[in-house]
């Protein structure tokens, strides 16, 4: 099977915990090997090689766009617990925990950015949509979404 050398793009370059980006945690390389394949990127290597692709800035705008501009104006950090929570698999308990939150405040927490969102979070499907647009925000540079985010009509 060929490989292709992807290398260490900064977006795979391992944990960040300073980087502000939770849950942009890369997966490991095979031991021996100094390089990934994009097997072992999975999701990550195909939103890393649609990146540049404006139809998925959209869809990271449409379906975070909200709460990023949301966190942006009241210096808050929902994106964080959303990602928190994501990571969990859906699971409160452990998302509190990994938040560093009380599990009162991650519900209270959550239920807002279900109104920011207009989302149901207890939704599978709005719950792997959120995450796949995560992990694209994630690998995005920043200030990269679409300069009319949040303007769109859609028909």
């Amino acid at each position: 099977m060929p490989t292709s050398h992807v290398g260490e793009p900064p977006e795979f370059a391992g944990p960040r915990p300073s980087s502000g980006r939770p849950g942009a945690e890369a997966p490991q390389a095979a031991a021996g090997r100094s390089f990934y394949r994009l097997t072992d990127l999975r999701l990550r290597g195909l939103l890393f090689l649609l990146g540049g692709d404006p139809r998925l800035a959209t869809f990271v705008d449409r379906e975070l766009g909200p709460l990023l501009r949301y966190d942006a104006a009241h210096g808050t950090s929902l994106t964080g617990v959303l990602a928190a929570y994501l990571a969990a698999g859906g699971s409160k308990a452990a998302a509190a925990t990994r938040a560093h939150l009380a599990r009162p405040t991650l519900y209270d927490r959550l239920r807002h950015i279900e109104r920011i969102l207009g989302v149901d979070l207890s939704s599978a499907e709005s719950r792997a949509s959120l995450h796949v647009a995560l992990l694209a925000h994630q690998g995005q540079p920043s200030g990269s979404m679409p300069s009319s985010a949040g303007t769109r009509t859609v028909r």
